[in-house]
């Protein structure tokens, strides 16, 4: 995978104040919570699926549900956003968005379908300005543009099948303009993941560094999945 500028756009806003903070794990697994008629729920953190794993078997015992697992061992912050399609209702949701810190791992991130969307960013280490990050791209995997806002900004993004957008962000909703466009919300790239394609029960699992970021498969030689593992450094 590349890591590849976000473009600048001048109506987006600088995540610099209390009310949009970075999203902690806490604060995902709240807007997590507030989102469960739609499906989607999450673990906890990685710390937290550790600990509910402690007596399992990281090869064998891994938790049944898809899942996105991200381990930055690189030098600067991530985040990861998540969103699916409930084909019951035609349905759309995004969600976003849980840090991961520098050399840090997110854990096991639920999903509840086979077939999710992922979306992670980092900081970008050239300039200092917060609002400009570099994408991880997967140029391999089949994309979808879907409502969000940046990181730095939580969101709980519904899309209904007739293509109105409402954000449940707290358990309240509040209308999003029309197309998704303006007052800090923009349709962002998400790549599509098909979970029976991927090893460790359907775990999309992706390591960066200083390198670049790779998917990780399972192996006879490192059988364990993402969300269980550690820098070299750590």
């Amino acid at each position: 995978s590349l890591l590849t500028r976000t473009p600048s756009t001048t109506d987006r806003p600088t995540p610099t104040t209390a009310a949009a903070t970075t999203t902690t794990s806490t604060m995902y697994s709240k807007m997590i919570a507030g989102s469960l008629a739609l499906g989607l729920c999450l673990l906890g953190s990685s710390g937290q699926v550790r600990a509910q794993a402690a007596d399992e078997s990281a090869q064998y015992e891994w938790f049944p549900s898809p899942k996105v697992a991200l381990l930055n061992c690189g030098a600067n912050a991530m985040a990861v956003s998540g969103g699916y399609l409930n084909e019951t209702d035609g349905t759309l949701s995004t969600v976003g968005w849980f840090e991961v810190p520098a050399g840090t791992n997110s854990g096991g991130l639920p999903m509840p379908s086979d077939k999710f969307f992922v979306r992670i960013e980092s900081e970008d280490p050239k300039t200092e300005a917060d609002s400009d990050t570099l994408v991880v791209t997967f140029p391999d995997i089949p994309t979808r543009e879907l409502c969000a806002r940046v990181p730095g900004f939580n969101f709980n993004i519904g899309e209904s099948a007739d293509g109105v957008f409402v954000d449940a962000l707290d358990g309240t909703a509040a209308s999003v303009p029309a197309n998704c466009e303006g007052d800090g919300y923009e349709m962002l790239t998400y790549y599509e993941i098909d979970a029976s394609e991927f090893s460790n029960e359907g775990e999309f699992g992706v390591e960066c560094d200083a390198a670049g970021c790779k998917i990780i498969e399972a192996s006879e030689d490192n059988p364990v999945p993402v969300g269980f593992r550690e820098c070299p450094d750590v």
